[in-house]
C-alpha cells in the first residue's frame, strides 16, 4: 500500500530469488505499471500478492513461489512515497481493501493476460 509517486512512470514487479530474473510477465500478471494500476478514492494504490487470484484489481501473481523479491521502481520521480505491507489471509481481503476496489472476473483476468501477451509480442517483435 502506498500513495502514487509524482513520477512519469512506476512499476511493481516480482523477481525469482537467487537469479533476480523477472517472472513470466508475458503470460502471468507478475507486474503492474502506473497505467495498469488502480488507485482507490483515498488516493492510495494497493497491490495484492498471492498465488491464488483474489478476483480484484492490482493482483500480482507469485507463480506459486513461497519466496522471492519484489521491486517498486520509480522512473523520473520527484518523490518516493513510503510503502507499507502486511500479510493477511486471502479470505480477509475484503476487510482490508476499500469498497471501491474493482472486482475482476476470471474472464476479465484472461483478457488482461491476453493483452499483456500481445503487448510483449509487439514489443519484442515475436
Amino acid at each position: 500500500e502506498t500513495k502514487p509517486p509524482k513520477s512519469t512512470y512506476w512499476t511493481i514487479q516480482t523477481y525469482i530469488s537467487g537469479w533476480f530474473t523477472a517472472g513470466d510477465y508475458a503470460h502471468i500478471v507478475t507486474s503492474l505499471n502506473n497505467a495498469q494500476t488502480f488507485i482507490n478514492n483515498d488516493g492510495k494504490m494497493r497491490y495484492v500478492l498471492s498465488k491464488q487470484d483474489p478476483g480484484v484489481q492490482n493482483w500480482i501473481d507469485t507463480e506459486g513461489r513461497q519466496q522471492g523479491s519484489i521491486t517498486y521502481r520509480i522512473i523520473w520521480g520527484e518523490n518516493a512515497p513510503e510503502v507499507t505491507s502486511k500479510v493477511i489471509k486471502i479470505e480477509d481481503l475484503n476487510v482490508y481493501l476499500p469498497k471501491d476496489t474493482p472486482a475482476v472476473s476470471a474472464k476479465d483476468r484472461r483478457q488482461q493476460v491476453k493483452a499483456r501477451s500481445r503487448h510483449i509480442e509487439s514489443r519484442f517483435h515475436l
